[in-house]
């Protein structure tokens, strides 16, 4: 499988920080700016049953199943 790389623009980054009792934070640009660059993986998954033409033949999935 070959992975791909891709930003994914977010408003913030919430995150849980301590040991015993977790305490979220959220990470924002400290310039104001309202976007926030992450970096991501993707793959891109063909069901080779269907037709190259067909536009259901790319097959979706939930992000972080595998």
């Amino acid at each position: 499988m070959r992975e791909r790389r891709g930003v994914v623009g977010a408003d913030a980054l919430v995150s849980l920080s301590g040991k015993k009792l977790k305490q979220p934070f959220a990470i924002r640009p400290a310039d104001g700016s309202t976007t926030l660059a992450l970096a991501g993986l993707y793959e891109v998954w063909y069901d080779k049953s269907l037709p190259d033409d067909d536009p259901n033949r790319v097959i979706p999935t939930e992000a972080g199943r595998r």
